[in-house]
């Protein structure tokens, strides 16, 4: 199991102190598991990668409960039909990751290894679209799209801003807020 970003699984990596027990209610409810390691700060910790062909609802209602039962903070999941990873929380918010490939320049990302491949997972913003003068508020970033790249800008005077560059970056769908949630 190498293809992370397949579309047409889905699973759930783990890495924990009590992996015996989660793997253990995991045999149980059917899933099959792939032991694998992580490296993190020059330590290994052993990790385990979940997946069945269940639908997306019993895979995100399993990883909440193995979240409350066992107290962790969060847990990697992979939805079928999506392409993107994410990383979900006890309070079943989530954050979308990039998964990268035979890299691990940042040391502040846990490195995965399986099958001799490595790999890690960075988060990704959320993005949405102002659409209106009030969507603007003073001191939030936006990001514009000029010479073929996003450039942030803080909101400072929304009056003038909008008149004079919001208001054409919108018409051209030229700009984006990152989303707080």
């Amino acid at each position: 199991m190498t293809n992370l970003e397949n579309k047409n699984i889905s699973f759930m990596l783990i890495s924990s102190s009590k992996l015996n027990d989660i793997t253990s209610i995991l045999y149980t409810k059917e899933y099959n598991i792939s032991y694998i390691k992580s490296f993190y700060k020059e330590k290994y910790e052993d990790c385990i990668i979940a997946y069945s062909d269940v639908d997306n609802d019993i895979l995100r209602s399993d990883v909440l409960f193995i979240l409350d039962h066992f107290d962790e903070s969060s847990i990697i999941i992979k939805y079928k039909n999506e392409e993107i990873v994410k990383k979900i929380f006890k309070n079943g918010s989530e954050k979308l990751l990039e998964t990268i490939m035979y890299d691990n320049n940042n040391d502040d990302d846990i490195l995965y290894i399986i099958n001799g491949i490595s790999f890690s997972f960075t988060e990704v913003a959320r993005y949405w679209i102002p659409t209106k003068k009030e969507d603007f508020k003073e001191g939030m970033t936006i990001e514009y799209f000029n010479n073929d790249k996003w450039n942030q800008i803080i909101v400072d005077n929304v009056d003038e801003e909008y008149e004079n560059l919001y208001k054409l970056l919108i018409k051209y769908n030229k700009i984006r807020a990152i989303s707080k949630f």
